[in-house]
């Protein structure tokens, strides 16, 4: 579909502030800790959210160079994993820490700013005719690929990104059901959103 004016401008708002936002948090980071940049995209490059707002990014601005959206199935798995990110801090990870300052901006930026600005892009402007009801299955394959990645780089490096994923302060069972508990909540938050492409208007 092509893109109006005003969705390839918003469009491209979405991606600016994915960069900004990626871009601030590389640099406090880097502030921070005193390591190289290579060093700080591969810490960061360990976090669910960060790749998620890189993926906003990098479709949303290629979105913005070709004056098309991307696929209708594509465009929406975004929104739910990019929601799933300010969704999953807001309740499993806001109250581990407080960040000040700059540090607040850029985490507000990647949980919050960026989520609701592609959800928002997504509801006024995207086409949603070619969602079906397997797409929230397919959805599953983003956040599995993730989890296996997190796992494997986390048994290598002793590092784990988040605490509900970390073998090393959990029982087995307990990890297990984590995993599965979150891709449950995938699974019926793609089912949901599934449910808001019938109510919803379509752009043809």
């Amino acid at each position: 579909m092509l893109l109006s004016a005003p969705a390839r401008t918003c469009a491209a708002i979405v991606a600016a502030l994915a960069v900004l936002s990626l871009c601030l948090k590389f640099g406090i980071t880097q502030m921070e800790t005193g390591d190289r940049i290579a060093g700080v995209l591969w810490a960061q490059a360990r976090y669910f959210t960060i790749l998620t707002n890189g993926l906003v990014a990098i479709l949303f601005m290629a979105m913005v160079m070709a004056g098309r959206q991307v696929s209708d199935r594509l465009i929406a798995g975004l929104v739910l994993w990019i929601a799933s990110v300010g969704l999953i801090y807001r309740l499993l990870l806001a109250e581990l820490w407080e960040p000040q300052g700059l540090q607040r901006i850029a985490d507000q930026g990647v949980h919050a700013v960026v989520p609701m600005s592609v959800f928002l892009w997504w509801v006024i402007f995207a086409r949603k005719n070619d969602i079906g009801w397997l797409d929230p299955l397919r959805w599953l394959l983003w956040p599995l690929a993730y989890l296996a990645y997190a796992l494997v780089r986390g048994a290598l490096d002793g590092v784990y990104p988040y605490p509900f994923l970390d073998p090393g302060r959990l029982a087995p069972p307990q990890l297990v059901w984590n995993c599965a508990r979150l891709m449950e909540g995938f699974v019926g938050a793609g089912y949901l959103l599934f449910g808001a492409t019938r109510l919803s208007p379509r752009p043809a």
